[in-house]
């Protein structure tokens, strides 16, 4: 940090990445803003991307370290613009909004890489969205993390205890994010454990995520226990014992790669958020595709290893298929041997999926980029999905371009303010909020025969391949 002397030394600063001083009571957003104030003649530049991630007060703490006042103060902004455009609709929303674009414009020098003067010979970029159903068994499962936790969410014994104190908390480890990473807002939003009716409901969220993902993905601890599972007939859930046909998005995974991978062959960047999906990924594609070897990029590898690993994908031949997690692998690298991007489940977060896109999409491209997103069907992720995109447009609206999203620990946040009603309707796929814990004999035998096929298709055709 700059002091004294030094400080007053200063004629310009230029903030990159400077959605890292959104949160204006931060240590960075504070220094940066203190900084700048000794030097009142210097010239301030703050380049992003991504201005506006999911609030509009984000803007503003930019916009006060840029040009200091210009927006008014917090309660002004928050009364005047954050209001009427989050929170009215009609004719308050689209007056506030656009005078606020009126006031900010002037101010903004945007280049899209998208623009035909900046990158001419960047290739398209195509999208698909792959919605799929849960098998029978990521069903059950899906139930039971959903009623176990709501349990907890309902009952007073499970949120503290009599002295106060909180008897659980939540750390990154407890559903295998990659916080080794050091970087991105998902690596840092997770270090601080979580207490109480939050920590219950972001163990329902991702562990509804990973059961979506896999059964195998979610890791053994954070198993339920209800009589719900009671004919899991011994389920180990390890990555390693895992087969494509126990989930939807797994079975569609291996469809997918087996065009892509089809010759001539492609390459592919998927990500997760998850250390155990990344590994049960890795497990499917090594068994389905002998003659591919997949390629890990989190954050737990050294800079040297890192690089080893960007390297063998981008010459090898064999190693075609890289899985990223999205803390270490979304921003800082350029990937453009890959022709295909996979996101295997959602961070909630549309300006950060943006970047672990553009990865391949970036200049030296020379093929379309086609990206793929999974999303499970009649889940609290299809419903979310649609909250996501109406954050996007907020901020399309603002700042065009720029991207946002509900970042994944700020909904966690508002989440947790839902109430036990508002969380049912979210999770749950059943008639007004409710699933039977209990199912007939009829129903468990032919679900049972149902994934008895499955299972026997997909080796016949593992088969095959071989």
């Amino acid at each position: 940090m700059f002091t004294g002397v030094e400080a007053r030394q200063i004629g310009c600063m230029v903030l990159d990445e400077v959605q890292a001083i959104k949160n204006p009571k931060s240590h960075t957003s504070l220094a940066s803003k203190r900084v700048a104030a000794a030097n009142p003649g210097c010239i301030r530049v703050a380049m992003s991307g991504t201005p506006v991630e999911n609030r509009l007060m984000e803007l503003h703490s930019i916009f006060d370290f840029v040009c200091p006042r210009f927006l008014g103060t917090n309660a002004y902004f928050s009364q005047t613009f954050v209001q009427p455009i989050e929170r009215d609709s009609g004719v308050a929303r689209s007056r506030a909004s656009e005078r606020l674009t009126t006031a900010v414009s002037p101010f903004l020098l945007r280049r899209l890489k998208t623009d035909k003067d900046v990158a001419p010979d960047l290739p398209e970029k195509v999208e698909f969205m792959h919605v799929v159903q849960l098998t029978p068994q990521q069903r059950r499962l899906y139930d039971a993390v959903v009623f176990e936790t709501m349990r907890a969410v309902e009952s007073p014994e499970g949120i503290a205890e009599p002295n106060g104190e909180f008897d659980d908390v939540l750390r990154p480890e407890d559903f295998g994010f990659d916080d080794a990473s050091g970087m991105g807002e998902a690596s840092t939003s997770h270090q601080k454990p979580t207490k109480g009716r939050s920590f219950q409901v972001f163990a329902m969220l991702h562990g509804c995520q990973q059961a979506c993902n896999h059964p195998a993905a979610l890791p053994a601890a954070r198993w339920p226990t209800l009589e719900i599972l009671e004919d899991f007939e011994g389920f180990v859930p390890e990555p390693g014992n895992a087969m494509a046909a126990d989930s939807g998005k797994a079975a569609r995974l291996m469809e997918l790669l087996d065009e892509i991978l089809a010759p001539p062959r492609e390459k592919v960047l998927i990500f997760t958020q998850y250390l155990p999906t990344m590994e049960l990924i890795a497990h499917l594609v090594e068994s389905t595709f002998p003659t591919v070897r997949p390629v890990r990029f989190h954050g737990g590898l050294s800079r040297e290893a890192r690089d080893q690993a960007k390297a063998a994908f981008t010459e090898d031949p064999a190693c075609a298929v890289m899985i990223l997690t999205l803390q270490a692998g979304g921003v800082g690298l350029t990937l453009t041997a890959a022709s295909h991007v996979i996101h295997f489940d959602r961070c909630w977060n549309p300006a950060k999926e943006a970047q672990a896109t553009d990865r391949a999409h970036r200049i030296g491209q020379q093929r379309t980029v086609v990206v793929h997103r999974f999303l499970s069907e009649n889940t609290f992720e299809e419903r979310l999905s649609m909250v996501s995109a109406q954050k996007a447009e907020l901020a399309e609206a603002i700042v065009p371009t720029a991207g946002g999203g509900a970042n994944s620990a700020d909904g966690v946040r508002l989440l947790a303010q839902y109430s036990c009603d508002e969380l049912r309707k979210l999770f749950l796929a059943g008639k007004d909020g409710q699933v039977p814990l209990r199912r007939s004999k009829k129903q468990r035998a032919k679900e049972a025969a149902s994934e008895v096929r499955a299972k026997e298709a997909a080796e016949e055709v593992s088969q095959r391949r071989c």
